[in-house]
């Protein structure tokens, strides 16, 4: 997304171990593009899959007695060091999975998407701070859909399996209010201020959310869509009150391949209120999970 500070994960992510560190993104359709497509040549339809690899023995095995006397019988390797040697054997694991795993079936909606020219600049508090304002909402639509394309393509030719888009107040409001988005967000409770927020969310809604759905809701197979196979998730930083993650709304499309029974609403929220002390005196809401246990 426009915004490349938002993800991190541990430098071990097989384990969930290590440090946490920030996951690098991309924060331009055309070096998105860049990183997918420019090598990629779509095969045929119907063409056959590669053959698998020849049965040996697998490349950790090589280095595994030597793995465990310096895990095991070093007594000065540091907790760090010892860190640092099991990321390694995982990224060794890791990398003869990939050597070896069979093709990722390509469908026949696989398609090499055009290269976008153009280049999108992404605002940043210090930007607005000197004046600069965000993308029109047209501006905004028309980049997105870009994303939205090139994530559709990239699931479609088994180029990638996780996608994230996280969008800006300083970029993209996808409103044409010109004012402070930030210090609009605290009068949620004002009546200028939901139709702002209203009309925005719908335009990221539609332009968005349901336009990634709307690409992915063809057949892959099996009679089975893309979507299907898909899931997708919208959500932001808003419960009932501007900032306040409580009373959250998750809205998803798809069935990531059956796990998931779709057409629901379900309300996990604790019906019993309760009231925010403080700052915010008097405001009532409702508990529910927890992001972890979503």
């Amino acid at each position: 997304g426009m915004d490349p500070g938002w993800s991190y994960y541990h430098s071990n992510p097989v384990t969930r171990s290590g440090n946490v560190q920030r996951v690098s993104a991309v924060a331009d359709p055309a070096a998105t593009w860049d990183r997918l497509f420019s090598s990629f040549t779509p095969p045929s339809a119907g063409a056959p899959m590669a053959p698998s690899a020849p049965s040996r023995k697998p490349l950790v095995d090589h280095v595994l007695a030597s793995y465990k006397s310096l895990r095991e019988a070093n007594t000065n390797l540091s907790s760090d060091d010892k860190r640092r040697l099991d990321a390694h054997m995982e990224m060794l694991s890791e990398l003869e999975r990939r050597v070896s795993a069979a093709p990722v079936p390509v469908g026949a909606g696989c398609a090499k998407p055009t290269r976008s020219g153009r280049t999108w600049a992404a605002l940043t508090r210090r930007d607005r701070d000197a004046g600069a304002k965000p993308r029109s909402p047209a501006e905004s639509i028309e980049l997105h859909k870009l994303y939205t394309d090139l994530i559709a393509a990239a699931f479609k030719c088994g180029l990638s399996r996780v996608a994230t888009l996280a969008l800006s107040e300083y970029s993209d409001t996808f409103s044409t209010y010109t004012g402070g988005w930030h210090g609009l967000a605290h009068e949620d409770g004002q009546v200028n201020g939901q139709p702002i927020f209203g009309d925005a969310y719908q335009k990221v809604f539609e332009h968005v959310v349901l336009d990634l759905a709307r690409k992915l809701d063809e057949d892959e197979g099996g009679g089975k869509t893309y979507l299907d196979n898909t899931l997708i998730v919208w959500t932001n930083e808003h419960g009932a009150r501007s900032h306040n993650p409580v009373d959250k709304m998750m809205i998803t499309f798809g069935a990531a391949g059956g796990y998931y029974k779709t057409g629901l609403f379900v309300d996990y929220r604790n019906k019993t209120p309760k009231t925010l002390m403080g700052q915010r005196a008097g405001f009532v809401y409702h508990t529910g999970l927890t992001m972890n246990q979503w």
